[in-house]
C-alpha cells in the first residue's frame, strides 16, 4: 500500500472587505522556522494584491503565495484560482529578480486561464460593481458554463501527439482561437477582436511560464503525487493556505452582488488547493484592520465620507495594490466582524493598521458595536500613539480599552497587533512563553 502524506492546513483569511494586511501576516507565519513546508493560494486571481516587504523592498504578490519569500519548497496556486498568464509572468519575473527560485511555484493544471476575451467582457459588463476589470468574473462564469480554458488544455492537449510541447507559438495561437468557438459561436466576433490585440503576448507568456515555473498535476497531494516525492523524507507536512479578498466579499455570504467571484471562506480552502479528504484542518487565523475600508461599490454602514476618512486614507496609504484606487474609509464594525468570525470559524485574530489611528491623524476613534433597527451605535475612544508599543506590557490606556472591547464583543482573543507596515512590526498582546519564539 502506498504511504499517505499526512497534511495539516492552517488558513489565513480576511474578515472585512479585503486589504486587511493578510499578506504581511502570512509572510510572518511562513517565516517561522520549520512550521510550514507548503504555502498555497486557494481562491481569486490577479484581482488580489498582497503587499509585502523583502529586505526593505516593496513587493506586490497577486497569485503567488507569500511563502515564496520564506523559500518554502512548494508554493502552490490551486485550482480554485484563476490566472492571467501575462500578469503571472510579470509577477514571477519580479520574484526571480529578488533571487528566489521560481521552480518552487507550482501551478495546478486545473486552474482556469484568463484570456484577452474575458478581460474585454469584464470591462464592459462589471464596471458598476467596481471590479478590477481583469477578467476574473467572466473566467469563473465560463468555468461554471464548462467552456473555460484550463492550464491542462493548453499544456497537455496542444500537440496532436499528446506531448507537453508548448513551444510552437503559432500552434498555440491556433489552438486558443479554435478552442472556445465551437462552444460559444455567438461570441466569435468579440473573441476575435479581443484576441487580435493581445493573443500573441498571451501565448508567449504561456510558453515562458511553462519554462520557468512548475506545472502540478491534479493528483499532486495524493499518495502517488509529486508532493509525496518532494517530501519523501517526511511523514507529514503543514500547509499555510492564504485566502484572497475576504469573508464579506465571499460570493455567497458577502454583500451580494457587491462581492468577488470566488469562494473566500476557509471551508473552501481544501477544494481550492486540491487537498485530499483526509487532510486535517488546523487553525483559522482571521485578519482585520483597526478601522474598515472598502474598494468599489456596495453597502458600507460605518463609512466616513469627509474629514477623518480622508486623513486616515492618506495616513494608512489606503490605495489599492492592484488598481491604485482610493479606498473608502469607515470605523470598525463589530457586528459585521462578529458575523465574519462566526462564519469563518476563526480561532485567533490579528489586528492591523493600529499605528494609523494616531492623534496626528484623528482626534478620536469610534467603534460600531450595535446596529439595532438599522441604526449604528458607536463607542468613542481617544486616538493613541502606538510608536512605543514593542511588547504586550506597552499596550495601555485608550488602545487597551479599544482592544478589550473588541475581544469582549467577539469572544475571541486578538493574538497580535500590527503597529507598522513591515512583517517585524507585529506585537503579541500577551506574554510569549520562553523558547517559543514569535508564536
Amino acid at each position: 500500500m502506498k504511504s499517505l502524506l499526512k497534511i495539516i492546513y492552517d488558513v489565513v483569511v480576511g474578515l472585512q472587505y479585503g486589504d486587511e494586511g493578510k499578506g504581511k501576516i502570512a509572510q510572518k507565519l511562513a517565516l517561522i522556522p520549520g512550521l510550514y513546508q507548503i504555502s498555497a493560494r486557494f481562491n481569486g486571481g490577479p484581482n488580489a494584491g498582497h503587499t509585502v516587504f523583502h529586505e526593505g523592498k516593496k513587493l506586490v504578490l497577486h497569485v503567488v503565495p507569500v511563502g515564496i519569500l520564506a523559500r518554502l519548497r512548494v508554493n502552490f496556486i490551486g485550482p480554485g484560482c484563476v490566472v492571467d498568464p501575462v500578469l503571472l509572468k510579470a509577477e514571477v519575473e519580479g520574484i526571480k529578480a529578488l533571487g528566489f527560485d521560481s521552480k518552487t511555484i507550482y501551478l495546478s493544471e486545473l486552474v482556469h486561464l484568463i484570456t484577452p476575451y474575458e478581460r474585454k467582457i469584464d470591462g464592459e459588463m462589471n464596471k458598476r460593481l467596481g471590479t478590477t476589470c481583469k477578467g476574473i468574473g467572466p473566467t469563473y462564469a465560463h468555468k461554471a458554463h464548462r467552456i473555460g480554458l484550463r492550464v491542462v488544455d493548453v499544456f497537455y492537449l496542444l500537440s496532436s501527439n499528446g506531448t507537453e510541447d508548448y513551444s510552437d507559438i503559432e500552434m498555440l495561437e491556433q489552438f486558443i482561437m479554435s478552442y472556445p468557438l465551437s462552444l460559444m459561436p455567438i461570441y466569435r466576433q468579440d473573441w476575435l477582436s479581443a484576441s487580435e490585440e493581445s493573443l500573441k503576448e498571451w501565448a508567449e507568456a504561456v510558453q515562458w511560464l511553462g519554462e520557468n515555473i512548475s506545472i502540478a498535476k491534479a493528483n499532486f497531494f495524493l499518495s502517488d503525487g509529486e508532493a509525496r516525492k518532494i517530501f519523501s523524507e517526511r511523514k507529514s507536512v503543514r500547509v499555510l493556505a492564504e485566502g484572497a479578498q475576504s469573508v464579506m466579499l465571499d460570493n455567497t455570504y458577502g454583500t451580494y452582488p457587491y462581492v468577488t467571484s470566488s469562494n473566500c471562506m476557509p471551508s473552501s480552502a481544501p477544494a481550492g488547493i486540491g487537498l485530499p479528504g483526509f487532510a486535517t484542518k488546523g487553525r483559522v487565523i482571521g485578519v482585520f484592520k483597526a478601522y474598515n475600508t472598502r474598494v468599489g461599490s456596495g453597502p458600507f454602514d460605518t463609512e466616513l465620507l469627509y474629514g477623518s476618512g480622508d486623513l486616515i486614507c492618506e495616513a494608512g496609504k489606503e490605495f489599492g495594490s492592484t488598481t491604485g484606487r482610493k479606498r473608502r474609509i469607515g470605523w470598525l464594525d463589530l457586528p459585521d466582524l462578529q458575523y465574519a468570525c462566526e462564519l469563518a470559524g476563526v480561532d485567533e485574530l490579528f489586528m492591523t493598521k493600529v499605528d494609523v489611528l494616531s492623534p496626528g491623524v484623528t482626534g478620536s476613534v469610534s467603534v460600531c458595536f450595535s446596529k439595532g433597527g438599522g441604526v449604528a451605535t458607536y463607542k468613542q475612544f481617544d486616538a493613541w500613539d502606538s510608536s512605543h508599543i514593542k511588547r504586550d506590557t506597552d499596550i495601555t490606556g485608550s488602545f487597551r480599552s479599544f482592544l478589550d472591547l473588541v475581544e469582549e464583543h467577539l469572544g475571541i482573543h486578538v493574538e497580535t497587533v500590527s503597529v507598522g507596515p513591515n512583517a517585524n512590526d507585529l506585537v503579541r498582546t500577551k506574554p510569549t512563553p520562553e523558547g517559543v519564539g514569535y508564536r
